[in-house]
């Protein structure tokens, strides 16, 4: 807070526009810091401070939710899950306790059922068809 505080003073006394923020990613997401003078006289260094924090939810998360929309099998799910990390289909058959073939199985259905030809398109397909299931 102090460094948003020493930004905010800077900020002002150079009559830069917008509020400084400062971005922090931790393990439960992303997180966006902005901070507004609330005195009565702006460049006061003893002022009030307001600060408003919002998180930005991850990527992979909306992705999870998504999946839920789209009526797939627990086992596609998973793999569309792997998928979505960047796993490969042997470290996602690795994670799964099943063959490579299996992994490939599930890949192949879930290029057919979302009418996609590679794991970014079908990744994408998610996120946009996902986000729009009721």
């Amino acid at each position: 807070m102090q460094l948003l505080a020493e930004r905010l003073r800077l900020a002002l006394m150079d009559g830069e526009v917008g509020p400084p923020c400062l971005i922090l990613n931790t393990a439960w997401g992303r997180f966006v810091l902005r901070v507004y003078s609330i005195s009565d006289t702006p460049q006061a260094v003893e002022g009030s401070l307001a600060v408003r924090i919002q998180q930005q939810e991850p990527t992979l998360l909306r992705f999870v939710e998504a999946l839920g929309g789209l009526g797939l099998s627990p086992k596609q799910r998973e793999v569309a899950l792997g998928l979505a990390k960047g796993s490969s289909n042997r470290e996602i058959a690795t994670a799964m306790g099943v063959s490579t073939n299996t992994v490939a199985y599930h890949v192949k259905q879930l290029f057919q059922r979302l009418d996609t030809h590679d794991r970014e398109q079908m990744i994408a397909k998610i996120l946009v068809d996902g986000a729009q299931a009721p």
